[in-house]
């Protein structure tokens, strides 16, 4: 099936998600079906432009993402864009995490590693408006270290299931 091409018993390809909060721009949806065409990628993400966050968003995440770098053993440019396309067997996956808001996001990349299905990453750019982040920086960090220790849990384990 050809993207585009979708009628009523098609079963689907692939699922196309942006947060709701106004941060992506629905036009760069052509840039995730090239990218997910020319790559066969299981998981497309979104990868922000770090320089262009405000101060605390930059460290923050940009310490979250070398913790879950270092976490699943591969280079993740980011690891809480909510901007995604997933193809089916990563949808049918991520019904096995119990984890909700960022820290599902962060677990759906630790089955893919795991599991070993192929990453793509597209740039993209976030837009920030003059709203304020209603993310407490200390119970953040305590809940993403939570999520790392169990990313890398669940990579190993995704790892130990893999036909060999």
């Amino acid at each position: 099936m050809a993207v585009g091409q979708w009628t009523a018993g098609t079963r689907w390809a692939a699922i196309l998600t942006l947060d709701g909060d106004g941060q992506h721009d629905p036009a760069e949806v052509p840039a995730f079906l090239r990218i997910w065409e020319s790559t066969n990628a299981d998981l497309v993400v979104g990868a922000r432009d770090y320089l262009q966050m405000p101060p605390v968003r930059w460290f923050t995440n940009s310490v979250s993402r070398k913790l879950f770098s270092w976490a699943v053993g591969e280079n993740i440019p980011d690891n809480q864009s909510g901007y995604r396309l997933r193809t089916r067997r990563v949808a049918e996956a991520d019904l096995s995490s119990p984890e909700q808001g960022f820290a599902f996001e962060v677990e759906e990349i630790a089955i893919c590693v795991g599991r070993g299905y192929k990453l793509a990453w597209v740039p993209i750019r976030t837009i920030y408006g003059s709203e304020t982040s209603d993310i407490r920086a200390w119970s953040h960090f305590v809940s993403f270290m939570r999520v790392t220790r169990r990313a890398r849990r669940r990579v190993r384990q995704e790892r130990h299931r893999r036909p060999t």
